[in-house]
Order: structure tokens, then C-alpha cells, then sequence
């Protein structure tokens, strides 16, 4: 999600819940001090935004405040963390449940969400609905945007399915029902798998977008080495100033997907050699704690799902560590490099569109030596006409050169001879000597391409 402190206007639209809101951003110290202090009233559609510098348990209060307001805590990430209703001219401090580190409030009764629902720009996903008459191809250019980071959500597909119909009915004529939207969603991304997988090769699975990696393992603990009463120590030793019936509640949130991750239980399973995985299409990732670790449940996932084998339109797979840098991977051939431990290849390029052509190079190199010169002139062609078509460049524009400065020189001799005229004849002399270099250039490397032909004539006939 694209931080708050990036927006240097007053005035931001965005999409809170099922609605487009307008929340003004308390960018001064004084403006962030008042916030809805000895306001009237509050448009439904319109909000006020605080940033904090880090999240935290941040309370709020309603002195000189005259009107109820819906006081929504959002974290880092954009997610809703909390929402409570604060009432006129309370002078109690108001925690949330989690930490946070945004506030927006909204006139009461206003918002039209659930925790766990992400704040979005309503400006990406206007950009969409505006360029798209049909709402299936809306569906399917967001699906592309969230895939490619244009369009910032936090998860895809179904999670997000109830949000993009929200913004296009709110917005087009032709409406589109949740149902159908589902159902395209779902057709459009079969092939997607997400879940985590053991560096000794157990895997748990799903094919269902919406069932979160932390829900996976907080309603199957055993199988992740992990009952009630440790999952319950974790949250309390992650949050020690929560209080204590917390701890239940938020393991309850994950069971039932009201909170989609946990970093710290996932980096607490990472360690004991779990990672997590998402494959879909075009894109995959893994994530572990270290690259060791990362590597073995990597092969065990190949041995499942051949991703670059069976997936023809896959264009990255990243992977992600805890200690270590990130890893981008685009061939299966660094793939498979990558899992085997060998050295990167110096001989393909790491740019996808210069691959094909490197590698058909290589390939011609070994026809040419166990076909016993089948391709004989290939490398001494390619060679002698780069080197002649560069020195027949340059040798035309010299030639193009020394023509109109002779031009130019007879015209002033004309006129009888001046200093133009010795400095031209003198332009012309060094650029004739630049001429013979050139030509002296062009033999050296014809010298050089009959030496490497004689090498490969003697590597083919030690083949034989």
C-alpha cells in the first residue's frame, strides 16, 4: 500500500469498507492536535487521516470533539485493525485492540466494512473502472494490476472480489453481481495454489484464495508441530502489554480470517524449516527464514510443481528470506541452477529478451564441433561482416567529409589563398591519416578472425 506520507495534498479519495470517502491528511503539527475539535458536522462522505510515525497502541480521545465519529485503526500494511465509536466530548483515551498506524474517522454510523477489510486509493482502481465499459474486463485488467503492483491490494482474487464490485457498481450503469464476479474470479485463476511447505517435503496446500496462510495453521496446529496453549504463549510474548483475554480473541480472528497474517508466528514456524508459497500463472514466490532452509522445501515444491515446467507463462519466481537478500528468478534454467547450488550462467544474459538469442548461439557453437564443421563459416561470417560493415561506415564518412571540405577548398582558392585555406588542407590531412588507420584497423582484425578460425579447425579435427 502506498504510504500516507506520501500524499502532499490536503485531500485524498480513497475506499474504506464499500464506500469512496474524501479524508483530509492532518499534515501540521496543528492540524494533527485538533483533528474534529469544535467541528459542527462531518459531510457522510468526507474523513479526517492521522499518520503516526510508527504503529503502536495509539489512543484517541473526543475532547471538544461535538460530534460522534467512527474511529477506525489502520496498520502499516493498510488493513483495519479496530473500529470503535467514540462518543462527543469523551475525555477517556480510546486504545485499539492491535497496534496501528493510522486513524481515520468518519461521521458515526458512516463506515461500512469489517476488520480485517484494507484500505485502498480509490484513484488506481477509478483509473480501471474508467478505461473499461464491460465489468469483466475491468475484472480481469485488476487481476493484471494487482499481479503486476500497479493496483495495491493486499490479497487477490476472491478477497478482493467484494471490494472491485463495490467500486464498479458505484460507478458504471451496467452493474455486476457478487456471484458473477466470483465465478469469473475463479475460472479466470485456475492454476492458483498457495500454502506452506516443509524443508523435509510435507506440504499443506489450498487452492482457496481466501484462506490465508496463518489460517491454515492456526486450524490445523498439530500438523504444524503447535497446539492451543503455545499458539496462545507466542501472541502473548509478541504483544506482552496486551491484555490478557487478547490473546484468545486474536487467535480466534485467525481461525476465522478476520486477521489474514502474523508475522511473528510466521517467522516462529520459518525457523523450525517452514516456508510459505503462492503459485499462480505468470507469478510465484517462496518464503523462508534462511536460504538453506528456503532451498530444501524449494526442491521438495519443484517435485510437486515443476513450476517452470509445467507453467509456461510463468515470468517470475521470487524468493523471499528472513536473513537474506531476495532472489528473482526468470528462466527455469537459473531455477534449477539455483536449486543444484551452481554459479550463475555467464553466457546468458539476465534479461529475459536477450535470452533466446544467447542460448541459439551456443547451440550453433556445438553443432559446429560434434557435426564436424557443419556450420563451418558461421563465427568467421558473422565476424568478417560485422567488422567490414563498421569500417565501411565509418570509411563513407570520411570519405563524405574530406568531399566537402575539398568543396570548400577550392572555393577559397578562388579567392586566393588565405589562413582558411591551410587550416582546411590541414583538416584534410589528418582526417585521410584517420582513414588509413581505420583500413590498418580493419586488417588487424581480419588477422585475428583467420587465427581463431585455425583454433576451432583444430578443435574439430581433435574431436574427430
Amino acid at each position: 500500500m502506498k504510504s500516507f506520507k506520501q500524499y502532499n495534498q490536503n485531500i485524498i479519495q480513497m475506499i474504506i469498507g464499500n464506500k469512496s470517502y474524501k479524508v483530509s491528511t492532518t499534515n501540521t503539527t496543528e492540524s494533527f492536535l485538533k483533528g474534529m475539535m469544535f467541528e459542527e458536522s462531518l459531510d457522510d462522505d468526507r474523513g479526517m487521516l492521522f499518520v503516526f510515525k510508527e504503529e503502536d497502541y495509539h489512543g484517541m480521545w473526543m475532547k471538544n470533539t461535538k460530534i460522534p465519529l467512527d474511529c477506525i485503526w489502520v496498520n502499516e500494511s493498510g488493513k483495519i485493525v479496530d473500529v470503535q465509536t467514540l462518543s462527543p466530548f469523551n475525555t477517556n483515551t480510546i486504545y485499539p485492540k492491535a497496534k496501528a498506524k493510522y486513524v481515520i474517522e468518519l461521521n458515526e454510523g458512516e463506515f461500512d466494512g469489517e476488520i480485517g477489510d484494507y484500505i485502498t486509493e480509490a484513484t488506481a482502481l477509478m483509473n480501471l473502472i474508467n478505461k473499461h465499459d464491460d465489468p469483466f474486463s475491468f475484472l480481469a485488467a485488476a487481476m493484471d494490476a494487482i499481479a503486476d503492483g500497479t493496483l495495491k491490494l493486499k490479497t487477490r482474487g476472491l478477497a478482493n472480489a467484494r471490494e472491485l464490485v463495490a467500486a464498479w457498481n458505484k460507478s458504471k450503469k451496467r452493474k455486476i453481481k457478487l456471484k458473477e464476479a466470483v465465478d469469473y474470479l475463479t475460472e479466470a485463476n485456475k492454476g492458483f495454489v498457495k500454502g506452506w511447505i516443509h524443508k523435509s517435503g510435507t506440504i499443506m496446500d489450498t487452492t482457496i484464495y481466501d484462506r490465508y496462510h496463518i489460517m491454515q495453521v492456526s486450524t490445523n496446529l498439530r500438523k504444524f508441530g503447535l497446539d492451543k496453549n503455545k499458539m496462545l504463549k507466542i501472541i502473548s510474548d509478541v504483544y506482552p502489554d496486551s491484555p490478557e483475554e487478547w490473546a484468545e480473541q486474536h487467535l480466534d480472528n485467525l481461525q476465522t480470517g478476520k486477521v489474514d497474517n502474523d508475522k511473528y508466528i510466521e517467522e516462529y514456524l520459518q525457523k523450525k524449516g517452514w516456508c510459505m508459497f503462492v503459485i499462480d500463472k505468470t507469478h510465484g514466490s517462496i518464503s523462508g527464514y534462511d536460504e538453506r532452509s528456503t532451498k530444501k522445501s524449494a526442491k521438495a515444491l519443484d517435485d510437486k510443481y515443476l513450476p517452470y515446467e509445467t507453467r509456461k507463462d510463468l515470468k517470475l519466481f521470487e524468493v523471499k528470506l528472513v536473513k537474506g537478500r531476495p532472489k528473482y528468478i526468470t528462466s527455469k534454467f537459473d531455477w534449477y541452477n539455483w536449486l543444484e547450488g551452481k554459479a550463475e550462467r555467464k553466457y546468458v544474459s539476465k534479461m529475459a529478451q536477450f535470452r533466446d538469442e544467447k542460448e541459439i548461439d551456443m547451440k550453433s557453437f556445438k553443432e559446429y564441433i560434434s557435426e564436424g564443421g557443419k556450420h563451418k563459416n558461421t563465427y568467421k561470417a558473422r565476424a568478417v561482416a560485422k567488422v567490414e560493415a563498421e569500417w565501411i561506415k565509418k570509411k563513407e564518412k570520411l570519405d563524405d567529409e574530406i568531399d566537402d571540405i575539398e568543396d570548400k577548398i577550392e572555393k577559397l582558392k578562388s579567392r586566393g589563398p588565405s589562413d582558411k585555406v591551410k587550416k582546411a588542407k590541414s583538416v584534410v590531412d589528418r582526417l585521410r591519416k584517420l582513414k588509413d588507420a581505420a583500413t590498418k584497423r580493419k586488417l588487424d582484425a581480419q588477422k585475428k578472425i583467420d587465427i581463431a578460425t585455425a583454433k576451432i579447425e583444430a578443435l574439430r579435427k581433435k574431436l574427430k
